[in-house]
């Protein structure tokens, strides 16, 4: 989106033989968009919404984003059909916040504190997700003592605030579906995110193995597999976890 705005049409080789993606631009007419015009404001926003049903006219453009080639968007609505996505949340975090390693991970990326995020410019801000700021040896000290069962309820809390929820499901499992899926993302966030919707991940159910294949059969998505699970809702903005420059993340050739 940004090279379109910027005057460039671009080629997309996918990583079916190869494991990297080429992106080839050529020169053409520039060609602006709401959506490249929302990147700078879209974020994961962590935080209880306030439970408002989406606007008609809204709900339709969101439903109407453009696909990829063997991915799609599944829509979630209605105390019953999110009481059933809530059932696998559920369930994936009981096993993740067991699990030592998976806990150990999220420590390694959290940044308790501005000092941590500043020094790194990467990783996720306990104020993006509407915690305090603490001193890291408190900070690990809370979350390996959060109990599986805690951190279940408040993201029970945060998908019940949400009117709906899209699981992003692609018919295959190999590197170019990722791409595409993550294509589709892109423009279902910047969608959300040029109508004043907030939205963010509760990816519990498509991250523990045992329970994705479940909550498939549950969503009723076929031989199609989910990728994604994203709620969304009004809300207010949260604060921003900080990214490196461009420049830092760039490899010359």
């Amino acid at each position: 989106m940004a090279a379109r705005t910027a005057g460039h049409a671009p080629e997309v080789t996918y990583p079916d033989a190869a494991d990297f993606i080429r992106v080839r631009l050529t020169a053409d007419t520039s060609q602006g968009s709401p959506l490249f015009d929302a990147i700078s404001l879209r974020q994961n926003t962590r935080s209880e919404y306030d439970g408002l049903p989406i606007k008609t006219d809204a709900l339709n453009q969101v439903q109407a984003s453009t696909l990829e080639p063997g991915v799609a968007l599944h829509f979630v609505s209605g105390t019953g059909a999110l009481g059933t996505v809530l059932d696998y949340v559920n369930q994936g975090n009981l096993s993740q916040y067991a699990d030592k390693t998976f806990v150990d991970e999220l420590i390694r990326w959290i940044r308790f504190n501005k000092k941590e995020a500043l020094a790194s410019l990467d990783g996720l801000y306990t104020r993006a997700s509407g915690s305090p700021e603490v001193p890291r040896w408190l900070g690990q000290l809370f979350v390996t003592g959060t109990k599986p069962q805690q951190q279940a309820d408040a993201d029970a809390k945060k998908l019940r605030s949400s009117p709906g929820a899209v699981v992003v499901a692609s018919e295959s499992d190999g590197k170019t579906a990722w791409v595409r899926t993550g294509q589709v993302y892109e423009r279902l966030a910047l969608k959300l995110t040029s109508l004043n919707i907030k939205s963010a991940f509760l990816n519990q159910p498509n991250e523990v193995a045992d329970v994705r294949g479940q909550f498939q059969s549950a969503m009723g998505l076929g031989t199609a597999l989910p990728q994604l699970l994203v709620r969304f809702g009004y809300a207010d903005a949260m604060p921003r976890s900080l990214r490196r420059p461009v420049e830092q993340v760039l490899v010359q050739p």
